[in-house]
């Protein structure tokens, strides 16, 4: 029997709403996950659930998805927009490339969603992300079935898996996720707090700072959270001109840290 692979689709009414909290949301009703207990964190910091099933969660201004398999899986999304040749011909083979370059300016988005996201699902499967240098180490991921979809709103979701899949899209409304009862998000459109249980819960204290990066190919996305609430978020972008000068992405760190700093708010 094939593979299935469900991925739940939540498209947020607010695209300023914090997709970190519909994560832990779709987690929480999906899945049952209530406490960080029920998960294990593997080496490189991807979330398992002790019993199962495998998941991986994605977020991008307005959508969040989550893609849950009896299989490891890993999915990504990928707003269509920019088209970075520096970063094709930096980090992916000289045949994609080429194909890029071959490729119509209307094409070039498309060409470069699909690569990087089927590189970032690919890194979520095996459960590396970015600590590994796929450039030098294409054997680790090549092997991997990888599928894409369109979604509305101009996004592309690539997932990955040891083997073929067949892929089911379900999109989630507000009853789906019960956000109306749990008084989910705030008047202003940010996000609120899930119901207090017990010692354990998701929810953090109120006094709690929480710095959050996520890192993609010429952006770092930041947030700042006081506890169940975002009280900063940013999309620190990079030059690709400047980007050329590091030959690895972990040779970034210290220059995507110097462009955070200099973002963050003083009172931080």
């Amino acid at each position: 029997m094939q593979t299935e692979v469900k991925v739940y689709c939540y498209y947020l009414a607010d695209k300023t709403a914090d997709g970190r909290t519909m994560s832990r949301r779709l987690l929480e009703k999906l899945l049952g996950v209530t406490s960080f207990s029920q998960l294990v964190i593997g080496d490189h910091g991807k979330p398992y659930l002790k019993d199962g099933p495998y998941f991986s969660i994605s977020d991008e201004d307005g959508l969040t998805v989550m893609a849950v398999s009896d299989k490891e899986i890993g999915a990504d999304l990928h707003q269509i927009g920019i088209a970075d040749e520096a970063v094709v011909r930096r980090y992916f083979t000289a045949e994609e490339y080429k194909a890029f370059i071959d490729a119509s300016e209307e094409e070039k988005p498309l060409i470069f969603g699909k690569l990087w996201s089927r590189t970032e699902s690919s890194l979520k499967c095996i459960g590396t992300g970015l600590d590994l240098d796929f450039r030098n180490h294409r054997d680790m991921i090549d092997h991997l079935c990888v599928k894409y979809t369109l979604l509305p709103g101009g996004y592309i979701l690539a997932c990955a898996c040891e083997e073929d899949f067949t892929m089911h899209i379900i999109n989630l409304t507000d009853n789906d996720l019960e956000l109306s009862a749990y008084n989910y998000f705030n008047s202003d459109g940010g996000s609120g707090k899930m119901d207090p249980k017990t010692d354990g819960e998701i929810n953090m204290a109120k006094d709690y700072m929480i710095l959050t990066l996520s890192p993609g190919s010429t952006s770092t996305k930041v947030a700042i959270f006081k506890g169940e609430e975002r009280i900063f978020k940013s999309n620190v972008t990079h030059d690709p001109a400047e980007l050329k000068q590091f030959d690895y992405a972990g040779d970034q760190l210290e220059y995507r840290i110097d462009a955070i700093m200099k973002e963050l708010p003083a009172s931080t």
